[in-house]
């Protein structure tokens, strides 16, 4: 475990630590964690809950590495309760987006040594061994986990509709899921599916000003990046509005979640070609030089070019 200020992330009164070296000639190191001083808070609502959500970010001014920290507090019910600990009547549930993707975590309020791939870490009350490399395997950290798909599922939702570039880091891949603890794996793994579930359900898009569920949208296929317009996409998949660039982060994990989940339609290029079977020529115009160029669909009909079917 790397010790620097991301262990800090879901401690309330320790913000820094120093490194003092027994040789005094040596310089001592210090860990500052800077956080926001007024957090922000949201509320998201689905059919049966509505959750109030605190947000802040913060920053480890030693490495540049910064993060959106998500924390909600859940009432304890009497079934469930800590091992050998004392359980409250609340209990807090954190997750940590990172800003640039890097090693993440598992937090029972400090890190544990639980390796994972996950694109965030997340924090809870769990109750870990006494290496803290694996949790026990215990009802109160089962119940957890189905508070932190509940947290995942509520902030998703809301990022997709305020930056939505940023909201799939928040929904895990198949592959990033594995652990080497196969008991906690089929728990993990539950959690997350029912998140990605309720996401999936609930969660819109807004698009041009319209708030688009994700089976509404429609998307290229790698090799049709950059071709289509706006226009082309709903004339091509029934309707479906193409996911703008807005919407899609950078490293393109987008394209791997709508295809793992199988939300949305993708065109391929035999669905773009389709349209326009009777005449593929229809798809091209010859610039200056006498170079056949393609042109979208939307151009096609709206420069009146396809007016008349061929001959």
């Amino acid at each position: 475990m790397s010790l620097d200020a991301s262990i800090l992330l879901f401690l309330d009164t320790v913000t820094s630590f120093r490194f003092i070296p027994l040789d005094a000639a040596l310089e001592q190191i210090e860990h500052r964690l800077v956080k926001d001083a007024n957090p922000t808070a949201f509320r998201v609502c689905d059919k049966h809950h509505q959750r109030e959500i605190s947000s802040f970010n913060c920053k480890d001014n030693a490495t540049g590495e910064s993060w959106q920290v998500f924390q909600s507090i859940f009432s304890v019910p009497n079934n469930v309760s800590r091992s050998h600990k004392h359980t409250g009547e609340t209990t807090r549930v954190g997750i940590a987006l990172p800003y640039e993707p890097a090693q993440q975590k598992f937090y029972a309020g400090l890190p544990t040594y639980i390796r994972t791939s996950l694109p965030f870490s997340l924090d809870a009350q769990f109750d870990p061994d006494t290496s803290r490399e694996r949790l026990l395997q215990d009802h109160w950290n089962k119940w957890l986990f189905s508070k932190v798909s509940e947290l995942l599922k509520a902030v998703a939702t809301h990022l997709c509709k305020t930056t939505p570039d940023r909201a799939w880091a928040l929904i895990p891949l198949s592959a990033e899921m594995d652990l080497e603890d196969v008991h906690l794996e089929e728990i993990v793994k539950d959690a997350f599916h029912s998140a990605m579930e309720g996401i999936g359900d609930n969660a819109r898009l807004v698009i041009h000003g319209n708030k688009v569920q994700f089976h509404g949208i429609s998307f290229e296929a790698e090799a049709l990046e950059g071709l289509l317009d706006a226009g082309d996409y709903p004339l091509i998949a029934e309707g479906r509005i193409g996911l703008p660039a807005e919407c899609r982060d950078q490293l393109g994990r987008w394209r791997n979640i709508f295809s793992e989940q199988q939300w949305g339609r993708e065109i391929i290029v035999e669905d773009a070609f389709h349209l326009f079977e009777h005449s593929i020529l229809k798809f091209f115009q010859v610039d200056s030089s006498g170079t056949f160029r393609m042109i979208s669909s939307a151009r096609y009909f709206k420069e009146g070019v396809g007016s008349r079917r061929p001959s």
